[in-house]
C-alpha cells in the first residue's frame, strides 16, 4: 500500500484547493525544508478512533521518528471516514500561537454494492429525472430501466417531496410528491432505491433545497420569520422601495400611459429599450428618492455637536467620558437601522475632541468659536451627504443597466424566450418581493403607501424576499470605493439577480441558536434524505449561509458516513468559492455544458474536468506527493436549462452529450432533453421496451456511456482542439500504452448549417479505425440517428485524411451539426519503442 505524502512548509495555507483522498488512504505528514530547525506542533480535527467527528475539536498529533534517523519526524493518519478535515501547524511554545500553515484533506465517500464492488467517483454516469414526469410509483422502475439499459449507473431525482410551480419549490418537506400517488410514503420510495441498487447496480441521489421554499409552503405558515422579510431584515427596505416603484412601470404600461411615445405591451426592439431606460432614470428612480434612506439628519447631528461644544465652553463637559472611537479626520455614517429618510447619524465625539484639541492654546472659546466650528462641521456633513447621494445614484444607474439587460434577454434577443407581451403574469420587471398572505403585493403604488408597508411591523413581516437564479451580470466585488452601509448596497438593490417566481428565500440568521425553528425543521428533512439516498445535490450552494451548510452536511454524514454530497456551483471564480469547498468538504461540484456560450468555453469546460487524477506511475512503498484539485461532475444539461425544441437545439445536445462523455470526471445528463433525441414530447418519460435497443439515439447514448467508463480507467490525459466556431476535438490519452481516443463533434453555437468546413484538424499518430460515426437528420418531424461502428478511413464520407510524417491532416467534407466521429489512435511503432524506453528509465529512477 502506497503512503501519500503531505510535506508541511511555511506559509502553506487553506487558500489552496483541498487535497483529495480516497477512503482508507494513509497519509504521512513530514516537516519541509522551510521549517528546518523549528519545533513544530501539528493539529487536526480528524477524530481519533472511537470518537465522532466534530469540526471544531482539534487534537495535537505526536511526532514519530525512525531509529536510524531520529531527526526525520513524521506522523501517519489513515483516513477511514469521508469528509473534509483541516490540519494546521504552529511553532512549539510560541508566545502568540501563530499558525504557520494549514490545509484541508477531502476524503471521498465509498460507493459500494452489496457484493463489495465499488464504483469509482470519476466513473459515475448519472441521469437526472424530474419526479413529476415519472408517473405512478408502480411504473417507476420501468421508466428508470431506460437509464439502466443505456449504461447509466446513477439516478438523480429532483426533490421527491411535495412541490408546486417548479420541481424545486417544496411546499411540504415531509410529504412524498403527489405526482406519484397520495398514498405513497418515503419507505415506498426507499424500497425502489434499494431495488435498483441491488438488481441493476445503480446508485440514487436527489436534490436538497435549503435556500428557498414555495410561497405556499407549510413551513412559512408555521413561522413567518423563517423567511427573509422586511421585519427581520430591514436592510432590504431600500431594495423593496425600488422594487415597488419598478412594478408601477408595468401597471402604467398596461394602462396605456406611454402609448404616445411608443411604449406599449409589446417590447421587442432596442428603440423600446432606450425609451424604457430614460423613463426609469428620469421618472421612476427620481420619484423614489432612494438616496434619502441613507442620508444624514444634519440638523440633529449638528445640534448634538453644538451641545457638546457649548457645555465645554461653560466648563460642564467631562471630556474623558466622551466615546472617542476615531481621529476626527473622517466622518463615518451610522446608518439608521430602520432605513428612514434623513435619519442616519455620525458619532460626533471624535470631532468634538478634535475641535477642543485645536482650541487648547486659543482664547477664543466662546459662542463665536462654537459657531465657527459648527459651520465647518456642517460643510463636512453636507459633503458627506452629497457623497452618499452620488454613491446611491451610481448604484441605481447600475441597477437600471441590469434591468434593461434582462429585458433585452427576455424580450428582444433572438436566443432568448422572446416573451411577446407585458401582462400581469409576465410583468416587464419581475418583483423581488412577495406578500406571503396574498401571493403578490397589492394596492401599494404611491410612495406613501409603499412607506407604510415598509415600516409597519404588522404588515412588513409578511413581505418576504423571493429566491433567485444566478446573477445576470458580473459586478466587481472588490471595488475600492468607500461604500456607505454595505448590507443595503446588495445585489437586490442593484437588480443583479433573475427572480424565481412563487419562491421565498429562507433566513438562517448568523447563528444556529437564532434560527432554532428552521434548523429543527430542516434537520428532519436532511435525516430522511440521507437515509433514503446514497447522496444528494445541494442546490445553489452560494445562496446558503455557510454555518447552515456545515451543520446539515455534518448531520447527513452522521446518518450516512458515505453520503455522496455534491454542490451546485456553476462558476468557481474567486477565492471565497474555494474556501467554501474546503470548509464544506463537498464530494464534487456539478457544472453544466449548456451554460457555456461558445466552442472556446465548451473546450475549457471539458478540459478543466478534474475527476480523480491518478499519478502517471504508481509504485508500492513509494510516497506519492499529493496535488490539490476540485472534483467535478460535468453535466450535459439539467431541468433548469431552457432548451427550445427545434432542430439546432437537438443537434447541439447530441454534440454536447458526446463531448461531455469525454470528460475526465463523473458525467450527468437530463432525461427530459434526451427524450427530445428520442422524439418523445410527452410530459411523462418513456417506459422501457425492447424495441428501443434498436433506436439510433439509444445506441449512441449507450456507446458513449460505455466509452466514458472505459477511458476513465487509464486514459488520464486530456487535450482539446477548437477547430472552428462549431467543431471541437477532444483527445483522451493513455500515458502507459500511448493509445488515444479522439472525438470530433460539431455543435450548433452558430446558425451555420453548411456541411463543408474550411478548417483542418491535425491528428498525431496512426488512425487505426473509426470507432463510431454518428449523424442525426430531421425526417418528417422525427430525429433519425445513424450510427456506424469500426470503420476504416476509406469507408467514411464525412472526412478525408492525408498522412504527413507522423500526422494525419483531417479535412471535413460532409460534417453537419450534430455529427460525431470517434477515432482510435496509436503512436507509430518507433515512437512507442522510444516512449517505452523512457518509461522504463523513469521507473528505475523512481525506484532508487
Amino acid at each position: 500500500m502506497s503512503v501519500e505524502l503531505i510535506c508541511l512548509e511555511s506559509s502553506q495555507d487553506s487558500l489552496q484547493l483541498p487535497i483529495r483522498l480516497k477512503k482508507a488512504s494513509k497519509v504521512r505528514f513530514t516537516i519541509g525544508a522551510t521549517l528546518e530547525g523549528k519545533k513544530i506542533d501539528l493539529f487536526t480535527n480528524y477524530p481519533s478512533n472511537q470518537v465522532s467527528f466534530d469540526r471544531n475539536c482539534y487534537r495535537k498529533l505526536k511526532w514519530k521518528c525512525k531509529r536510524e534517523n531520529e531527526s526525520l519526524l513524521f506522523f501517519d493518519i489513515k483516513f477511514q471516514i469521508p469528509g473534509t478535515f483541516r490540519y494546521y501547524f504552529t511553532e512549539t511554545n510560541s508566545s502568540d500561537g501563530k499558525i504557520l500553515g494549514e490545509g484541508y484533506c477531502l476524503v471521498s465517500p465509498s460507493l459500494k454494492f452489496d457484493n463489495g464492488d465499488e464504483l469509482p467517483l470519476h466513473a459515475i454516469q448519472c441521469q437526472t429525472l424530474r419526479v413529476d414526469c415519472l408517473g405512478s410509483i408502480d411504473e417507476l422502475k420501468q421508466r428508470i430501466q431506460l437509464a439502466h439499459e443505456t449504461a447509466f449507473n446513477c439516478i438523480h431525482f429532483t426533490p421527491i417531496q411535495e412541490v408546486k410551480y417548479s420541481p424545486y419549490l417544496i411546499t411540504d418537506h415531509f410529504k412524498v410528491s403527489s405526482a406519484f400517488d397520495s398514498s405513497q410514503s418515503f419507505d415506498n420510495f426507499k424500497q425502489i432505491v434499494n431495488c435498483i441498487n441491488k438488481e441493476w447496480k445503480m446508485f440514487s441521489i436527489t436534490d436538497v433545497v435549503l435556500h428557498e421554499v414555495c410561497e405556499d409552503s407549510s413551513l412559512l405558515k408555521e413561522n413567518l420569520n423563517v423567511a427573509l422579510n422586511l421585519n427581520n431584515s430591514p436592510h432590504l427596505r431600500p431594495a423593496y422601495l425600488f422594487d415597488r416603484v419598478l412594478s408601477n412601470l408595468t401597471v402604467d404600461i398596461l394602462e396605456g400611459k406611454y402609448n404616445s411615445i411608443g411604449i406599449k405591451k409589446e417590447i421587442n426592439c432596442e428603440e423600446h429599450l432606450k425609451k424604457l431606460k430614460i423613463l426609469l432614470k428620469e421618472t421612476y428612480v427620481r420619484e423614489a428618492r432612494i438616496h434619502e434612506l441613507f442620508l444624514l439628519d444634519i440638523e440633529t447631528v449638528l445640534s448634538e455637536y453644538r451641545d457638546y461644544l457649548t457645555q465645554y465652553i461653560r466648563g460642564k463637559l467631562n471630556i474623558a467620558s466622551l466615546q472617542n472611537d476615531g481621529d476626527g479626520k473622517e466622518v463615518k455614517v451610522i446608518q439608521d437601522v430602520e432605513y428612514r429618510r434623513h435619519k442616519s447619524k455620525v458619532n460626533v465625539c471624535p470631532f468634538v475632541h478634535k475641535a477642543i484639541e485645536e482650541a487648547k492654546d486659543s482664547n477664543h472659546k466662546c459662542e463665536e468659536w462654537v459657531n465657527t466650528c459648527c459651520q465647518s462641521f456642517r460643510q463636512s456633513l453636507d459633503s458627506l451627504n452629497a457623497k452618499i447621494m452620488s454613491d446611491v445614484n451610481s448604484q441605481l444607474l447600475e441597477a437600471i443597466e441590469n434591468i434593461i439587460n434582462l429585458i433585452r434577454i427576455e424580450r428582444v434577443d433572438e436566443k432568448g424566450p422572446k416573451i411577446p407581451f407585458i401582462s400581469k403574469d409576465e410583468p416587464l420587471i419581475a418583483s423581488y418581493f412577495t406578500d406571503i398572505l396574498n401571493g403578490e403585493i397589492k394596492n401599494v403604488r404611491t410612495i406613501k403607501q409603499i412607506e407604510e408597508s415598509m415600516y409597519d411591523s404588522r404588515n412588513n413581516i409578511y413581505i418576504a424576499l423571493r429566491s433567485f437564479y444566478p446573477k445576470v451580470t458580473n459586478s466587481d466585488e472588490n471595488e475600492s470605493e468607500t461604500k456607505y452601509d454595505e448590507p443595503a448596497f446588495n445585489e437586490y438593490l442593484k437588480r443583479e439577480m433573475k427572480v424565481k417566481k412563487k419562491s421565498v428565500k429562507l433566513n438562517f440568521n448568523e447563528k444556529k441558536e437564532d434560527s432554532k425553528f428552521i434548523f429543527d425543521h430542516l434537520k428532519r428533512y436532511i435525516e430522511t434524505t440521507a437515509k433514503i439516498f446514497h447522496g444528494f445535490v445541494i442546490n445553489d450552494v452560494s445562496s446558503i449561509a455557510p454555518h447552515a451548510l456545515t451543520y446539515f452536511i455534518d448531520l447527513a454524514r452522521s446518518v450516512n458516513p458515505d453520503c455522496f454530497i455534491i454542490g451546485e456551483m456553476p462558476n468557481i471564480t474567486c477565492q471565497s468559492d474555494v474556501d467554501l469547498i474546503n470548509t464544506l468538504g463537498l464530494s464534487a461540484v456539478i457544472r453544466c455544458s449548456l451554460n457555456v456560450t461558445s466552442v472556446s468555453k465548451l473546450g475549457s469546460f471539458v478540459k478543466r474536468s478534474m475527476g480523480d487524477i491518478w499519478p502517471k506511475y504508481s509504485f508500492n512503498d513509494d510516497y506519492l506527493y499529493l496535488q490539490p484539485r476540485i472534483p467535478v461532475i460535468n453535466c450535459v444539461s439539467t431541468p433548469k436549462n431552457e432548451c427550445k425544441e427545434n432542430e439546432l437545439s437537438v443537434f447541439h445536445l447530441t454534440a454536447a452529450t458526446a463531448l461531455v462523455a469525454m470528460s475526465r470526471s463523473a458525467i450527468a445528463s437530463f432525461r427530459g432533453h434526451e427524450e427530445l433525441m428520442l422524439n418523445n414530447k410527452a410530459n411523462i418519460y418513456t417506459k422501457w421496451d425492447a424495441k428501443y435497443s434498436e433506436y439510433g439515439s439509444i445506441i449512441l447514448r449507450t456507446f458513449l456511456n460505455k466509452l466514458h467508463h472505459r477511458i476513465s480507467q487509464s486514459y488520464n490525459e486530456i487535450y482539446v482542439d477548437e477547430v472552428d466556431d462549431n467543431i471541437i476535438s477532444v483527445s483522451r490519452h493513455n500515458p502507459l500504452t500511448h493509445n488515444s481516443v479522439v472525438l470530433i463533434a460539431r455543435t450548433a453555437f452558430t446558425n451555420n448549417v453548411d456541411s463543408n468546413v474550411a478548417a483542418r484538424l491535425i491528428v498525431p499518430g496512426r488512425i487505426n479505425k473509426i470507432l463510431l460515426q454518428s449523424t442525426v437528420t430531421l425526417k418528417s418531424g422525427q430525429f433519425v440517428y445513424s450510427n456506424r461502428f469500426d470503420l476504416t478511413l476509406e469507408e467514411t464520407t464525412l472526412i478525408t485524411s492525408k498522412k504527413s510524417g507522423g500526422e494525419n491532416k483531417v479535412d471535413f467534407v460532409d460534417f453537419k451539426p450534430g455529427t460525431i466521429l470517434i477515432l482510435d489512435v496509436s503512436v507509430h511503432a518507433s515512437t512507442k519503442r522510444k516512449n517505452s524506453y523512457v518509461l522504463e528509465k523513469s521507473l528505475k529512477s523512481n525506484k532508487m
